[in-house]
């Protein structure tokens, strides 16, 4: 953003684009393919319109490390969009944490069709910042006719590797993609997962591997059903997150198993997402005057703010992506550099709405 055609502006330091070269990506051969359950697909094919009015939501969660530092924040937003292939789920998530001093995070945009919640385009930028480097890995996930067509860009240094491949519909029955999780985990939640959910995803080389999704037993407090999600690679070895939600379906935590770091909300916001807006919603059902702690001006205009931000999840990200960029070039003139950006953020939104009425 903002960096001239023959350079990439890494932190504080420029270096010349790298050359980019495109090689083939290591080829599954169909036997090696793994398939969806059919009971998993069935529960996929179920899915209703009601089952998806219930899943538009916008939750934020706060990234700590092994010894409680805040480290990082994770954004996820689900709402509907319309596209040429009719209304769809667009997904947006951003997560960016400082792990060991080093500035890293992950942005993911989606386009995820009701049906059966295929990806109908997906984008994910992983980026990772070095003392004198930076690594960038770009994958892109776009349903073409009989197939998905699946692009890798990874640039490090001087060199830029692009790998693509195509994979037939009928090697993807129940793909589901790093967007299309974030809904699943949550329709899973909300209808009470039971038995072990096994479909397919994506391995870290854009290879098919097996996508297994259970509840977790154990020390659960009431009101909070786990979910544990395990992707086994075509060629390596497998990899689990471990996510807690509420009953109503909000997302309070999420662990990659390994990992030095665990996105959660405070524990004042869990108290708040389990008991309060639902001890409130009780009271006025039953017809019982509220307390002052539900019927103040505070909690109005509170009620009020989150309306809004339900209606325009687009705010978090706006925010969410203006400070990451902010920390990332560490300007000196904070007001000129927010003056650019929101300028070419209109710009862009000008003529993205411009380009839609040209083309009614």
């Amino acid at each position: 953003m903002g960096d001239s055609p023959t350079e990439l502006n890494l932190g504080r330091k420029s270096v010349a684009r790298p050359r980019q070269r495109e090689t083939p990506a290591p080829e599954q051969r169909p036997d090696e393919i793994p398939k969806s359950d059919e009971n998993s697909l069935r529960f996929l094919r179920v899915l209703g319109v009601e089952d998806f009015k219930k899943i538009e939501f916008s939750d934020r969660l706060t990234t700590f490390s092994r010894d409680g530092k805040e480290i990082g924040n994770f954004f996820v937003s689900v709402s509907t969009s319309s596209n040429g292939l009719g209304q769809g789920l667009l997904v947006k998530a951003t997560s960016v944490g400082n792990i060991d001093g080093l500035l890293c995070g992950t942005k993911i945009t989606a386009i995820i069709s009701p049906n059966m919640l295929e990806t109908v385009e997906h984008r994910q930028n992983d980026f990772l910042f070095l003392k004198d480097d930076c690594l960038k890995r770009d994958t892109e996930i776009v349903k073409q006719g009989n197939g998905f067509l699946i692009t890798r860009c990874t640039a490090r240094a001087q060199e830029t590797r692009k790998t693509s491949r195509f994979v037939e519909q009928r090697h993807a029955i129940g793909l589901i993609s790093e967007g299309a999780d974030l809904i699943l985990q949550r329709l899973l939640a909300l209808k009470g997962i039971s038995g072990d959910v096994s479909l397919i995803a994506l391995d870290t080389n854009t290879n098919i591997g097996s996508a297994k999704y259970e509840r977790l037993t154990g020390e659960m407090k009431d009101g909070v059903i786990g979910i544990s999600r395990t992707v086994f690679p075509w060629q390596d070895m497998p990899v689990t997150w471990h996510s807690q939600f509420t009953k109503r379906g909000q997302l309070i935590q999420r662990h990659q198993i390994g990992a030095a770091f665990t996105m959660k909300l405070s524990p004042i916001e869990i108290r708040k997402s389990m008991n309060g807006a639902a001890s409130c919603t009780d009271r006025e059902n039953k017809g019982q005057s509220l307390t002052s702690g539900c019927s103040n001006g505070k909690t109005r205009y509170a009620e009020d703010s989150e309306i809004y931000l339900k209606q325009h999840p687009e705010l978090r990200t706006i925010t969410t992506d203006f400070l990451q960029l902010l920390f990332v070039q560490k300007p000196a003139n904070v007001p000129l550099f927010a003056a650019n950006y929101f300028s070419s953020l209109a710009s862009e939104s000008d003529s993205s709405e411009s380009t839609a009425v040209g083309t009614t």
